[in-house]
């Protein structure tokens, strides 16, 4: 899906309602992962109902997920959209916070970076 979505997004704008309502249901991590990175790399093809919806979604994933990679997808995309989305960005510190005391150093590096980035 990563694959089509770089090269063809137009084609994956009609199952955005099911990304959101169907597949963010799967408890797997790859799937949680490969939406983190859909949305935003659909962003701007995301209704404002749907962008909501996707970033409940992401941070339900970064607060109640252990999988490196969940975390590390969920704190990009919930990064770069907090960068224009002030409630956004205060409910993040202290999830980046808390990350960056992670025993996982690709964890605890992101977060701390993007704490930086943030400050």
């Amino acid at each position: 899906m990563k694959r089509v979505c770089k090269e063809q997004p137009e084609l994956l704008i009609p199952y955005l309602d099911r990304f959101l309502n169907e597949i963010a249901d799967i408890d797997q991590a790859s799937t949680q992962w490969t939406l983190a990175q859909l949305f935003l790399l659909l962003e701007s093809d995301l209704s404002e109902s749907q962008k909501r919806k996707a970033k409940e979604i992401i941070k339900n994933n970064l607060a109640n997920h252990n999988d490196w990679i969940v975390l590390n997808t969920s704190m990009e995309t919930l990064f770069q959209w907090s960068k224009e989305d002030e409630d956004l960005r205060k409910w993040l510190l202290p999830h980046l916070e808390k990350l960056s005391k992670d025993n996982r150093k690709s964890v605890s590096k992101r977060a701390s970076k993007f704490l930086d980035l943030i400050n």
